[in-house]
């Protein structure tokens, strides 16, 4: 079995009260699959510093607010010509300044979403779970 880690950030923009999500759209998965912006922890990084890199050559966006406290770790099993991965994400939870977004090649759209429409957008189960926690912390805070 092989055992892949990757990190990633939720990252939201909040205006007049509203709060939106950034999902893209992945070019690396078959089929429709919209997710948080992550990638692979490179050697030498630990998971915030890859976080942020992988959001920035997602996304574009080069400010942004950490929020402390966040921190959801999701594990999962998927098949990789016909070899079995482990993986782990850790997701961290940043507030955007603006809403603009340039995508890499790793993505084929983008959209911004509110926590109902994200729920509904979202297919994986467990990255819903880390959605719902997210929008909870920060209901809290």
């Amino acid at each position: 079995m092989i055992s892949e880690h990757s990190a990633g950030i939720i990252p939201f923009h909040e205006k007049s009260g509203k709060r939106t999500y950034l999902l893209l759209l992945s070019n690396l998965t078959k089929g429709v699959v919209w997710e948080f912006p992550k990638g692979l922890i490179e050697k030498g990084e630990n998971a915030q510093s890859a976080a942020n890199r992988e959001f920035q050559e997602e996304t574009g966006i080069t400010k942004w607010e950490q929020i402390s406290g966040f921190k959801e770790v999701l594990k999962y099993f998927y098949r990789r010509d016909s070899k079995l991965v482990a993986k782990t994400v850790t997701y961290f939870l940043a507030k955007v300044p603006s809403q603009d977004v340039t995508i890499s090649h790793e993505a084929r759209d983008f959209v911004w979403l509110t926590f109902a429409e994200a729920n509904q957008r979202i297919k994986h189960k467990n990255l819903i779970k880390v959605l719902e926690h997210a929008e909870a912390f920060l209901n809290k805070s």
